[in-house]
């Protein structure tokens, strides 16, 4: 442990600055930016080549000439960049605006030769060649370009929008195919988007205005299924009923299929049972699947031995995933059977994915019965070196029973070391010295880009988390956590796993009573700490708050109408909901964590259905498997903050 606080000493020593505050660029930026065109030019002027900032500064001369209207040497200063600067994080950028500073010159067959290939990795470039062909008259052939923008960049290339409806205005029409089509490309910008809930509200808007009578059975199908994976399931109703007036086959089973989903995600049983009946006698390729949503149905009616001899019924024909087989063996555990449970658990057990709950429920069995085997296979579980929420929860058993050791499973060991590499932040540090933070990151993320050493990545990392670029900083450092004997692990860790706003989380925190690194976990695993994430629901901010649930806890806080992007007042609402969910549920972290997620009136209703249960059966038995994962999720992130942190 002392080793690798001296690595870390020297990673930040590395690190420290090496410019003050000033720098001639910082003036010229600024001025840029405030419309001072003239000063800026003249302060980007005064750089030296030989400084570090250079690059920079002869980027934002360009752009100042171009604002200007100096295209000549705008498009001089352009070129100059590109020739001595192709590694550059503005190559891209750079040139664009090279060919825009041709088009406006009215040299259209250098813009288009600039722009030869970029369109592959750039949508900008693609709406310049658009405009230029447009000013020069070739209307058909910029809407061919507009509507591939249109159609496949729906959410990035906002501006095409008007444009388009421009187009249609003068009769340009388009398909029904590429509507759906840019529907199905929004659906797919809301992984690792940002603003979620405002791209789920543009795709259902669009997905409604739909004429539904001018779509082929294709499109009917993959708009049912957009409806369904959007969450608009009246609408994916709707469409799945109109198919299977007109399909036959394998659609027709597909269109029942969905709308068995529907009815059972909506708890209309018998709507379900019905479309399932008709796919188990009549469509034997979807036979397994629709058994097995039924043995959910009579699991969820509590019509457990039906449940359990559908599933029987699954493992003998064949079906062994680990869904089925955990399945087999909880409800022979709620139904007390406890050897055939223990028989199934141990078939999980060699489902790597599922090890750690099939070793946890092994050790829970086995302690009703004989209590040594029991702790035998929860010591196993603490002891893999796994950390997940059933690690957590063997360890807090052990715990309670006075058999906890305090080695967590964390290998704090660090050797074999890769080289320090040669300091490609240099310039990313002077940026963030000078406060330009958005420029930093950009540099950061640039750099980082193909990098081997991983010691240097730490270095790259540590300056994101130091502007409080956090989500950069977990995205990067995660996949370096399931690498098999990485010797640096512990240092990524401590990244993917950071106390970003640090005074506000312990200050709210401590004042309420909760544990500052429970509030991180809700944190981590609500927004990787990105404070203006916006969720499918519109939860918003640092801890996923629902605005009317925002302005409930401020009225009742005496606060006024809070702004949910803004990191503090996020975090103390936040923090004030988990300490009344805390009360409210006599400190259970399990059952505040449910509430918090799946809403208080519905972890009310399933503890009156459940009544009896410990803690941990009845998180397994929660009816949102949304709610389950996110439990498990939080807890799982709780103990990691827990070993890493544990000393304050």
């Amino acid at each position: 442990m002392t080793f690798i606080l001296f690595l870390l000493f020297l990673l930040l020593l590395s690190l420290q600055p090496a410019y003050g505050g000033e720098h001639p660029f910082l003036y010229g930026y600024e001025a840029f930016k405030e419309g001072r065109y003239q000063e800026a030019l003249s302060r980007l002027d005064s750089l030296q080549e030989k400084d570090i900032l250079y690059e920079y500064a002869l980027y934002f001369k360009g752009l100042t000439l171009l604002k200007m209207g100096d295209y000549r040497r705008a498009e001089r200063t352009f070129r100059t960049f590109l020739e001595r600067y192709p590694d550059s994080v503005f190559r891209t950028r750079a040139t664009l605006k090279l060919a825009e500073t041709l088009f406006l010159k009215g040299d259209m067959e250098k813009a288009r030769s600039t722009l030869k290939g970029l369109e592959r990795e750039s949508w900008e470039a693609m709406y310049l060649m658009a405009r230029g062909l447009e000013r020069e008259g070739d209307m058909d052939g910029a809407f061919d370009i507009y509507l591939r923008l249109w159609r496949d960049h729906p959410w990035e290339a906002k501006g095409v929008d008007e444009v388009v409806r421009r187009f249609k205005e003068r009769g340009y029409t388009i398909s029904p195919s590429d509507q759906v089509r840019r529907i199905e490309n929004l659906y797919r910008a809301m992984t690792g988007a940002i603003e979620k809930g405002k791209i789920k509200d543009r795709a259902i808007s669009e997905l409604k205005s739909l004429d539904l009578s001018a779509l082929g059975r294709d499109l009917l199908m993959r708009a049912g299924r957009l409806s369904y994976r959007l969450g608009a399931l009246s609408f994916g109703r709707k469409i799945f009923q109109a198919l299977l007036r007109m399909v036959k086959g394998d659609e027709r089973a597909e269109a029942l299929y969905y709308l068995s989903l529907i009815c059972y995600r909506k708890g209309e049983r018998g709507c379900a049972e019905t479309f399932l009946k008709e796919l188990i006698t009549s469509f034997p390729d979807y036979r397994t699947k629709a058994l097995y949503l039924l043995s959910r149905l009579r699991k969820d009616e509590g019509r457990l031995q039906e449940a359990l001899s559908i599933l029987e019924g699954l493992y003998r024909d064949g079906s062994s995933s680990p869904a089925v087989i955990w399945d087999l063996a909880w409800v022979n555990y709620t139904l007390k059977r406890y050897a055939e449970s223990i028989r199934y658990l141990e078939v999980l057990k060699g489902f790597p994915s599922a090890r750690d709950k099939a070793l946890y429920w092994l050790g829970r069995i086995h302690l009703k019965m004989d209590r040594r085997r029991g702790m035998a296979f929860l010591r196993e579980l603490v002891a893999s070196g796994r950390v997940s929420y059933y690690t957590f929860m063997a360890e807090e058993r052990l715990r309670a029973m006075g058999r906890w050791y305090p080695e967590g499973p964390l290998d704090l060991k660090v050797d074999g070391l890769a080289g320090s590499g040669t300091g490609p932040f240099k310039r990313a540090k002077v940026l963030v010295e000078l406060g330009l933070s958005d420029l930093a990151r950009d540099e950061i993320l640039k750099r980082l880009e193909g990098m081997k050493d991983p010691l240097e990545r730490l270095k790259g990392i540590h300056l994101l988390e130091e502007i409080g670029a956090y989500y950069d900083a977990i995205g990067l450092s995660t996949p370096y956590l399931e690498r098999a004997g990485n010797p640096l692990k512990t240092l990524y860790l401590r990244y993917a796993y950071p106390r970003g706003y640090r005074e506000e989380v312990y200050r709210k925190a401590r004042a309420s009573g909760v544990d500052p690194l429970l509030v991180y976990a809700v944190i981590r695993e609500e927004s990787h700490f990105h404070p203006r994430l916006t969720s499918p629901a519109h939860a918003v901010g640092l801890m996923q708050i629902i605005p009317s649930t925002g302005r409930y806890l401020a009225r009742i806080e005496g606060r006024k109408a809070p702004d949910l992007f803004d990191p503090e007042e996020n975090i103390a609402l936040g923090v004030a909901y988990m300490n009344r969910l805390l009360k409210d549920f006599n400190g259970n972290i399990i059952l505040a964590l449910a509430a918090y997620n799946g809403g208080p009136g519905n972890l009310r209703r399933w503890l009156d259905v459940k009544e009896g249960l410990e803690v941990d059966e009845f998180l397994e038995e929660v009816p949102y498997d949304e709610t389950r994962r996110y439990v498990k999720k939080v807890i799982k992130s709780y103990y990691i903050y827990r070993l890493l942190y544990r000393d304050g």
